[in-house]
């Protein structure tokens, strides 16, 4: 899984990442164990959760989904963040 392989990356560049799944099976300790549930891994909807995690100019956003990419990427872009990506 890509967003696996991007969010240990970004983590060993030195980033704070944030996973957002609304797949419990995938959001998971196992998948990601460098991160913390309930705070940079959480299991939501992507494109609602966006608006609440507080991103200022200094934020990445990578949007890596398995069906709603448009739904997510029109989120993202309603925020001050500064690069939006589609994997």
């Amino acid at each position: 899984h890509i967003n696996i392989a991007l969010a240990r990356l970004a983590r060993g560049l030195g980033l704070r990442v944030t996973v957002l799944d609304d797949r419990p099976d995938w959001a998971s300790h196992e998948h990601y164990p460098d991160l913390e549930p309930g705070r940079d891994l959480l299991v939501e909807e992507p494109s609602a959760a966006l608006s609440r995690l507080g991103l200022d100019a200094r934020s990445y956003i990578v949007v890596g989904t398995r069906s709603n990419d448009t739904e997510v990427v029109v989120a993202a872009s309603q925020t001050p963040a500064r690069y939006i990506g589609v994997v």
